[in-house]
């Protein structure tokens, strides 16, 4: 366990000192997440005061960062904070494997996979970014739901599975879509009498209650009714509309995957901006729904491109190890099922979206799917070995 927390954080801190890279970076989103933590400490709210447009984000990530800035008045251990996420997600990994495949030998392989995995490094927690932070979250989600699905300390698992699930939604609204698929299983299982009706009545409450909260503050601070955020209309525009293209987006390439019509709202104040793109973009999606589900599918592909051979050849361990797990684990079927569609979902989601060429986007699900890279090594090992053993 202790090696488990350990191995990525060393892992990533020789890689930074090897190729001369600071071990803090604030980035221009990490900035912006500062200035909005600055001025909520200072009593103007969660307001952005550096860019030009009027961005909304989600609370959770500003709120942390506040937070510390407050009691040390240093961002240095926000940094820090990221360091311990990153280890956490690897003591996570680590205990997937346990509770999945019965090995700490593969659980031990599985951190290793994912500390040194190209995505993680390039993107980790020496950048002042959500990244490292909402990657532990969907691990740490992930690990809780297979308890629940394996009836390990049922009612616990399901508690905890249930505020992480809300809070995560606080900092990336990507979960929001699975929560009925969540709140049906919670009370399928209070029917068949495994846990009381408080659990899925928690989670219909709980989300309920962050979200109108979060609805309201942005009403009340920013005269603006967002639940969320508001630029994702106009991304989700960028990305499908009749001049896309299916490559990595970035912001000075805008022009590349749009046309005229975009740029009539160029002056348009952001969160009407981003409404009037939203519906525009749906409104094209059912006009075109092959074009966009070849697309999709396409930036499927995009979205698990290696950035590297070491990055490619991990994924295809990952189709592989699942594949035989699903075979031979018959014991944990319905788990590796959900783990499974759980993977499926972040890619889908984020093919619908816009996609960047560091991949950063897919940084959070990796620890869900490096555990499988892992198994399949870890059993074509054991083969190997009885083999050599009969052999002699």
């Amino acid at each position: 366990m202790k090696l488990a927390f350990l191995i990525p954080i060393l892992a990533y801190v020789l890689f930074s000192l090897i190729k001369g890279v600071p071990l803090m970076t604030i980035t221009p989103d990490g900035e912006l997440y500062k200035n909005l933590a600055e001025n909520w400490l200072n009593g103007t709210g969660l307001k952005n005061t550096i860019r030009q447009e009027n961005v909304i984000v989600p609370p959770l990530f500003p709120l942390v960062i506040g937070l510390i800035l407050y009691v040390f008045r240093d961002i240095s251990y926000v940094f820090l904070l990221q360091f311990i996420l990153l280890g956490l997600t690897g003591v996570v990994i680590y205990r997937v494997c346990v509770l999945l495949f019965g090995s700490r030998m593969a659980g031990t392989l599985a951190v290793v996979l994912f500390s040194l995995h190209p995505v993680m490094l390039n993107n980790g927690p020496g950048k002042l970014l959500t990244e490292t932070a909402y990657t532990f979250f969907v691990a740490v989600i992930a690990y809780l739901g297979v308890r629940v699905l394996m009836k390990r300390n049922i009612v616990v698992s399901a508690a905890l599975f249930i505020l992480l699930f809300s809070l995560s939604l606080m900092m990336r609204p990507h979960l929001l879509f699975l929560l009925p698929l969540v709140i049906g299983y919670l009370i399928f299982e209070a029917y068949k009498k495994r846990m009381k009706w408080q659990l899925p009545l928690l989670a219909v409450v709980l989300p309920a209650v962050m979200i109108a909260s979060n609805y309201m503050y942005n009403v009340k601070v920013h005269n603006k009714p967002v639940m969320f955020e508001n630029y994702s209309g106009m991304n989700l525009y960028i990305a499908n509309n009749p001049e896309t293209k299916v490559q990595f987006y970035s912001s000075s390439t805008v022009d590349q995957f749009v046309g005229d019509e975009f740029f009539k709202y160029k002056n348009t104040e952001l969160t009407k901006k981003s409404a009037v793109l939203k519906e525009k973009a749906v409104d094209y999606i059912l006009e075109e729904p092959g074009d966009f589900f070849v697309r999709t599918i396409q930036k499927m592909n995009l979205f698990f491109q290696g950035i590297s051979r070491f990055d490619t050849g991990l994924t295809l361990l990952f189709l592989a190890g699942y594949a035989v797990a699903c075979i031979r684990l018959k014991y944990v079927r319905p788990a590796l099922v959900v783990i499974g569609l759980y993977v499926l979902y972040f890619a889908v989601l984020s093919s619908v979206g816009l996609l960047v060429s560091t991949q950063r986007y897919r940084l959070p699900i990796i620890p869900v799917y490096i555990v499988f890279s892992s198994y399949i090594l870890w059993f074509g090992w054991r083969l190997l070995r009885n083999g050599i053993r009969r052999f002699r």
